[in-house]
């Protein structure tokens, strides 16, 4: 009996903690920056990314951020190649962190993949270093 009320219980957990999850989605998708038309989103990023470069800390890989926030920032950001024309690179601190396909490694190496997304993301727009 107390084998057969485990497994109930057991059932019913799964069951709620899928019910939480769903739940959880629809409220995010309710979400009032969700409502917001993407080309104001675009440019509420632009204010944003136009004034990180205020320390070397803020600087690094910031845009990368909230292209990995969800799929409709990085939608947004990566539909505004004027995002991708200022490269602040920090030389006295690129051994330490560097980004590539996605993932921060400590290769110095990824400095070149980080300034080949910035190319190719601004397309012909120029580029400030």
């Amino acid at each position: 009996e107390i084998n057969r009320l485990r497994l109930t219980l057991s059932t019913l957990e799964t069951q709620r903690d899928g019910l939480v999850r769903e739940r959880d989605i629809q409220r995010s998708r309710a979400s009032p920056v969700r409502r917001l038309p993407v080309e104001l989103l675009g440019d509420i990023f632009g204010l944003w990314e136009t004034n990180q470069c205020l320390s070397q800390y803020l600087c690094r890989f910031c845009l990368f951020h909230m292209t990995q926030t969800c799929s409709l920032w990085k939608k947004v950001c990566h539909s505004r190649p004027e995002f991708w024309t200022d490269i602040c690179v920090h030389f006295d601190s690129m051994y330490d962190i560097a980004y590539s396909d996605g993932l921060y490694s400590t290769k110095a190496g990824s400095l070149i993949a980080l300034l080949e997304s910035y190319l190719s993301r601004s397309k012909s727009l120029p580029l400030t270093i």
